[in-house]
């Protein structure tokens, strides 16, 4: 060997040894078409579409890499390669659900869900469905299952020693259901192929008829407890649109018709939430589904995320009456998992079901999936509280107020705001002051028999006895009459005197000693009217909470002041910023990689990390959670593995 060749020997295994051993920001897989995402352990399986095979992200080191990296084959610089069918586009794992012992040993039932042994692959269009064995000790295909239809969906749960994959076809009239059982790795890779058949199931509705008729089933989510919930839309694309969900022996339980079809289902592990009862929200008390735009029976389609109340078989509405649908673009996939926001400014935390979504241009969000609603990252505080009173001419001036309302102890604004509010923006708080969207201008005197009325008024009901109308000839204020009641049926107010005053009059209504606090919100507009000693509350449109009507959103203590101590005219501006995190963000200039076109999302709860595929770059990306919630992204927290 000539000295020429020993060099290269030489300088080829020091770079062999050198990448054993550092640190990669990456790792090469030379992943082609990635799809969705499936945990098992600490491994995160996804597809490589182009080259018919499934990649293994691994979360552990390894002896000879630290940190997360794809599982290598036998020659360590080549990535493992699982080959399966042919262009595999549709992905799932076997699902259960544990329980999560926390660091301070408490135990939250059902608050994970784990993945394995088995990992599932299908294509649209194929008569076949890969089973892989998921687990580190096999990473390879144990079985090529032979179906009798293209399957169309996939879901599958393990419980106790056993794994059920239920999945979809269409055939002639129609969808149809499958269950496929399976044991171990072992007892499948040696089953011959006649061990292995699925049994179909079939569903008939309240009237005795075939729900699965003239229908496709377009997605699939097991729950916990090994029940199945089934979207379908109509064979046509539109009419037809429904869910169904089974408990764990398939028996139909809940029927939901839609307007539009779901082309992806999802649920989740329990989780704390301070909103719910107990303090605890159940593993699978929501059902999360991706509208599929595609499908409605009248335009325009519309496109977010819906929540659907398994127990209640109905989705999920809001204070308005609007089902709760977040995100803005056109969610690919979503992902859920429990995690612990910390408001290092405030010093609390924050547990809650956090969901994160992929848009179809690369636009990743996140939510509070256990409200559901925008995710509140910080506690929703009023940054500042400033007080005005009139000067001796009349003017809104500064001021230091110390001894009424609207303040702690430790003079912080007492203001509360509900989780689920989205409020941002200034609330007014006024003091005896003109109460607003009260139109009196063209409104006349009127004596009767037995009154002296002033009609008609608008908005009757921000009135009550007791304020005063000021009477006003052009600039001039010449008196004020105390209202004695208010005619809300007529719109008209009843006067205690009869104005002294002659001339074109115009009148104003300003707020008396009952009530005299008026709270506006700069966005919100009027929010209400509130005494000395007593919680404002408002429920209104800034309401995206799902818990249920008469929640209060916005709360403010009015305390420490008697009728006497209320301030004439005088105002507090509070300065509300929401907390929430933004809709979406776009990672691109960020994250080293394309991440134009996204295909799937899985959220480690334990590492709080979110890893997305994208097919732009056939590339894995791992996200932060903490960092995206609290003090935003940075190249630190954002890892591209090809």
């Amino acid at each position: 060997m000539t000295p020429t060749g020993r060099r290269w020997i030489v300088v080829g295994w020091a770079a062999f040894c050198l990448a054993c051993s550092e640190t990669p920001e990456g790792s090469i897989a030379a992943l082609y078409g990635v799809g969705n995402l499936v945990a098992v352990d600490d491994l995160v399986l996804t597809l490589s579409t182009d080259k018919n095979e499934l990649r293994a992200l691994s979360l552990s080191s390894s002896p000879r890499v630290r940190g997360p990296h794809f599982v290598p084959a036998v020659n360590p610089l080549e990535p493992l390669s699982i080959p399966v069918l042919d262009y595999p586009n549709i992905l799932a794992g076997d699902l259960r659900w544990e329980d999560w012992v926390l660091d301070s040993g408490e135990r939250i039932p059902q608050g994970r869900v784990e993945g394995g042994p088995f990992v599932y692959a299908a294509s649209h269009g194929r008569r076949d469905i890969s089973i892989v064995g998921g687990s580190r000790a096999w990473l390879k295909e144990v079985k090529r299952f032979p179906t009798a239809a293209p399957v169309t969906a996939m879901a599958a749960y393990r419980g106790g020693d056993h794994s059920k994959l239920f999945f979809a076809t269409y055939e002639s009239g129609g969808g149809r259901l499958h269950l496929l059982e399976l044991k171990d790795e072992q007892t499948v890779h040696k089953a011959s192929p006649g061990d292995l058949s699925a049994r179909p199931i079939e569903i008939q509705d309240a009237s005795g008829a075939d729900i699965f008729q003239n229908r496709v089933i377009t997605a699939l989510s097991v729950l916990p407890g090994g029940g199945l919930a089934i979207a379908l839309r109509g064979a046509g694309g539109g009419a037809g649109a429904a869910l169904y969900v089974l408990d764990d022996t398939q028996a139909l339980q809940k029927e939901v018709p839609l307007g539009q079809a779901f082309r992806m289902l999802a649920t989740h592990a329990a989780a704390r939430h301070a909103e719910h009862s107990d303090g605890l929200l159940p593993a699978g008390k929501w059902l999360y589904a991706l509208l599929d735009e595609g499908s409605c029976e009248e335009e325009p389609c519309e496109s977010g995320i819906v929540a659907v109340d398994v127990e209640k078989g109905a989705l999920v509405l809001d204070i308005t009456g609007s089902p709760i649908a977040s995100v803005g673009g056109r969610p690919i996939s979503m992902g859920f998992a429990p995690v612990t926001f910390r408001d290092r400014e405030a010093g609390i935390e924050t547990e809650t079901l956090a969901g994160m979504y992929v848009t179809g241009s690369g636009l990743i969000g996140m939510f509070d999936a256990a409200i559901p609603g925008p995710l509140q990252t910080t506690r929703t505080r009023a940054e500042s509280a400033k007080f005005f009173s009139p000067n001796e001419a009349g003017e809104l001036v500064e001021a230091t107020y110390i001894a009424g309302p609207l303040l702690n102890a430790d003079g912080t604004p007492a203001v509360h705001v509900a989780n689920g509010a989205s409020f941002n923006e200034t609330v007014l708080v006024g003091a005896r002051v003109f109460v607003p969207g009260v139109v009196l201008e063209t409104s006349a005197l009127r004596t009767t028999a037995t009154d002296v009325r002033l009609e008609p008024v608008a908005n009757p009901s921000r009135i009550q006895p007791g304020d005063m109308l000021e009477v006003w000839r052009g600039e001039e204020r010449c008196e004020e009459v105390e209202i004695a009641w208010v005619d809300e049926e007529n719109r008209a107010l009843v006067l205690a005197a009869t104005p002294t005053c002659t001339g074109e009059l115009h009148f104003k209504l300003r707020a008396g000693l009952s009530d005299p606090y008026v709270v506006v919100g700069t966005r919100t507009g009027y929010m209400g009217r509130v005494g000395p000693n007593q919680m404002f509350s408002y429920v209104g449109k800034n309401f995206s909470s799902a818990l249920g009507p008469g929640k209060p959103l916005l709360s403010i203590e009015f305390g420490s002041a008697s009728s006497l101590e209320v301030p004439f005219n005088a105002r507090w501006e509070l300065v509300l910023t929401s907390g929430y995190s933004g809709p979406s963000r776009d990672i691109q200039s960020i994250s080293r990689c394309s991440t134009r076109i996204a295909a799937g999302v899985w959220i480690d709860s334990v590492r709080k990390k979110a890893y997305i595929s994208f097919s732009s770059s056939n590339a894995l990306v791992e996200i932060g959670i903490e960092a995206w919630v609290e003090a935003g992204l940075g190249e630190a927290e954002v890892v591209c593995y090809r």
